[in-house]
């Protein structure tokens, strides 16, 4: 042998003559099997060199050759070593945490939020992107790095059954997965054994994972409730007009009056116009109209809530009116309290504040709280009947009274044919007005002091015919219903719910709605002044009564088509109402002497929460099937970590303590990988015809036959006989060198009882 031209001259061990030579090029950093020149020499390994058909071109290897250039059983790297222990532990715990996240779907609350304080949703999802996407790429690398473990041992031990190209194909399906259908034929029957089957299962669940992620991980809009007790702050009791006009943003103290004037109407107006668009588009609908679907009232509270009421406590009208023998009408509107809203807002009730970009509701409030009503009753009569209670009408009136200074004594009591219908009496007396109002005008009545209702004298007709409408309105407090509140980006929506549901409120009122009736009558005087309910001592011809007059009836069915006249006024009041339970008590008790607290207390109630954030789970129950795709991934894991703490560490650790031979412990060069899969080719003879091998590869079943790692000179083979590594099948003859160790390097030593000279056939 010589060195030429950085050429390897191969030569015969028995001379030159027997062949033709030629030679095999090496690159200074890659020689054939990483062994320099120096390290060959002229010595035959083989115990029978007159053996003719044993003469083949082969390559002499020194002792120094054996232990460093045949790489069978070559020890990782320590670096290589904590590489795939890190690949290992963090693709078990982190797949473990996904499939953790996956089966408790944790909401994360304050973590991921609507407007950005903390994690957005966009960079919540692609932080759970990227992660899931490092798990199935750890994944991934770590089942290779075992699987080759695995497989190299399997292939380089005498008992056990070796391994096929198939087996080796299968790596090759965790990164092309579609070769399982372009090149199915080079999986054989490998794909359906015990080791096919997990690569399959790991293939899929890799492919998968990310969907599997997207679909029980990553973060999405939910909701989570619970009931909670709350606090609110309590400062008046309810209809407190010194107090309500007070929170009027004026700059003038002295012009709160006015101030509270300019905020009623301009409610009022809304009001009545909003419920009078939603009888247009019901009318236009096609629909029937019933008390079941009648338009409920509406409204505005604090120019960003949008309010709705409710129809309670409907009335037999009917029964009525024929009962009086006229059109009677009785509506009681319940509204939600407004008390809710600044609740909901108060820092120490830790409820979110701001909605969201992508319009998903964020809280929801169910409030045990009582809810204020307006009743509404409207009686029609003639002007005969009306006229003990017209002070111009009667005999003998002052010249110095007027609609401004005319007032009703306490017990004075003209009996009239409404005194049933609205149950006046001496005690409680009824109304007087200064004159009647001409058509589509209305006029307030005079109260006596401390009166707990509020009276209308509404002229409906024309000039020659005119008819009117008697009306009384009065504020209560119903049981039996709660309190909503929902926040979202859409805005805010205030109802109240009077079904018999968990959260209705259903205790004693404590405080007597007498004293909130006498309240809110001193409140609405103003707001009836403000929205020209009191102008028809003059006939002023305002709007709002004109268009009441015009755009509602006084029916005697419930069933009436249109709106009602007692309907039209409660919407117009609405506003009233909501102001009247700001900071006023949720339970109707008032233990204070005085109606305005300086300083305010906190009181509490019970409300069904509701928040809207993010939490991890399925979007549709049929995505509960990617759990196996998590789970998959888990478990198999747990397994090759398993199996890489017993081949790295606890098979060392008891060969130490038994003093056994620990050649084969530790982790191995992947003789599966294809750079060494390929040296290892190079260095493997050539199969003759009649060899095993050729026999598979005329039957198509290369694929499927077993093959191990040998460490030895090869005879036997047509196609000659090669030293070092290479590939054995089932009738190759080898001769093996004896066993050699160092601290990287090692090959298995010979069997007991055996010399270094020819083995047996080597089984497969």
């Amino acid at each position: 042998m010589e060195d030429k031209d950085q050429g390897l001259r191969i030569t015969h061990a028995l001379g030159p003559s027997s062949y033709s030579g030629g030679y095999v090029e090496y690159g200074d950093q890659n020689r054939l099997l990483g062994t320099p020149p120096s390290a060959f020499s002229s010595t035959p390994l083989f115990d029978d060199p007159g053996n003719v058909e044993a003469r083949s071109p082969v390559v002499h290897f020194s002792q120094s050759s054996v232990r460093n250039g045949s790489r069978l059983y070559r020890r990782l790297e320590w670096y290589s070593i904590v590489t795939v222990y890190a690949t290992g532990i963090y693709s078990t715990l982190m797949s473990g945490a996904w499939l953790t996240i996956a089966i408790k779907q944790p909401h994360w609350g304050s973590f991921i939020t609507f407007n950005g304080s903390a994690i957005t949703l966009s960079v919540a999802g692609t932080v759970v992107m990227t992660l899931a996407k490092s798990i199935e790429l750890s994944f991934l690398t770590f089942f290779l790095a075992m699987m080759g473990q695995y497989l190299t041992r399997r292939a380089s031990n005498n008992d056990a059954p070796g391994i096929s190209l198939a087996d080796v194909q299968l790596k090759v399906l965790m990164i092309l997965p579609g070769t399982l259908f372009t090149q199915w034929k080079s999986y054989g029957r490998a794909l359906f054994s015990f080791l096919g089957l997990v690569s399959l299962l790991a293939c899929v669940s890799g492919m998968l994972y990310i969907t599997a992620s997207e679909a029980l991980v990553n973060p999405k809009a939910s909701r989570i409730s619970s009931v909670q007790v709350l606090q609110a702050q309590l400062n008046t009791t309810p209809a407190n007009y010194d107090y309500i006009k007070s929170d009027c943003p004026t700059t003038n103290a002295n012009e709160e009056d006015s101030c509270y004037q300019v905020s009623a109407a301009g409610h009022a107006f809304n009001n009545f116009y909003q419920y009078m668009r939603s009888w247009q588009q019901l009318s236009t609908s096609g629909l029937p109209v019933d008390p079941t679907n009648r338009p409920p009232p509406i409204a505005v509270f604090k120019d960003n809530v949008t309010v709705q009421g409710s129809w309670v406590d409907a009335s037999d009208v009917e029964a009525a009116s024929r009962n009086y023998n006229r059109s009677i009408t009785n509506v009681t509107m319940a509204m939600p309290n407004a008390g809710v809203v600044a609740a909901a807002s108060l820092a120490d009730n830790g409820l979110p504040q701001v909605a969201g970009t992508d319009g998903n509701m964020i809280a929801n409030l169910d409030a045990r709280v009582v809810v204020p009503t307006i009743n509404a009753l409207c009686a029609q009569g003639s002007a005969q009947e009306l006229l003990p209670l017209v002070y111009q009408n009667w005999s003998n009136p002052l010249s110095n009274v007027s609609a401004s200074n005319l007032t009703v004594p306490q017990g004075w009591h003209n009996s009239t044919v409404f005194d049933t219908i609205f149950g006046f009496s001496a005690a409680s007396p009824p109304p007087a007005f200064y004159r009647f109002p001409g058509p589509s005008n209305s006029e307030m009545g005079r109260n006596y002091p401390r009166a707990d209702s509020l009276y209308f004298l509404i002229t409906s007709g024309s000039k020659l015919s005119p008819y009117y409408n008697l009306c009384g309105m009065s504020m209560g407090f119903r049981v039996g219903c709660s309190t909503e509140l929902s926040v979202s980006m859409s805005g805010s929506i205030l109802k109240s719910n009077c079904t018999q549901h968990d959260m209705s409120y259903n205790e004693p009122l404590q405080l007597a709605q007498n004293n909130t009736r006498m309240n809110w009558v001193n409140l609405t005087a103003t707001w009836a002044e403000a929205v020209a309910l009191d102008t028809g001592n003059g006939d002023s011809d305002a709007a709002l009564p004109s268009m009441l007059v015009s755009q509602t009836v006084q029916s005697q069915s419930s069933n009436s088509t249109q709106p009602l006249m007692v309907e039209g006024l409660a919407v117009l009041a609405a506003n009233t109402i909501l102001d009247s339970m700001v900071a006023a008590p949720f339970d109707g008790s008032w233990p204070y002497p005085n109606n305005t607290l300086q300083e305010p207390v906190m009181q509490s109630f019970t409300a069904s929460v509701t928040i809207g954030d993010f939490a991890s789970g399925v979007g549709a129950q049929w995505q509960w099937s990617f759990i196996f795709v998590l789970g998959s991934v888990f478990v198999l894991n747990l397994v090759f970590l398993a199996y890489l703490i017993l081949i790295s560490a606890i098979r060392p650790y008891l060969s130490r303590i038994h003093k056994t031979d620990s050649s084969r412990n530790g982790l191995w060069k992947d003789c599966t990988d294809l750079s060494e899969l390929f040296q290892i080719a190079l260095n493997s003879p050539q199969p003759g015809l009649g060899s095993p091998v050729g026999v598979a590869q005329e039957k198509g079943e290369l694929h499927d036959m077993k093959w191990h790692f040998r460490n030895g000179a090869t005879v036997g083979t047509p196609g000659g006989g090669t030293d070092g590594l290479h590939l054995a099948f089932d009738g190759e003859q080898t001769y093996r060198m004896g066993a050699v160790k160092d601290s990287n390097y090692f090959y298995s030593p010979l069997a007991e009882g055996t010399s270094p000279g020819r083995r047996g056939h080597s089984s497969s």
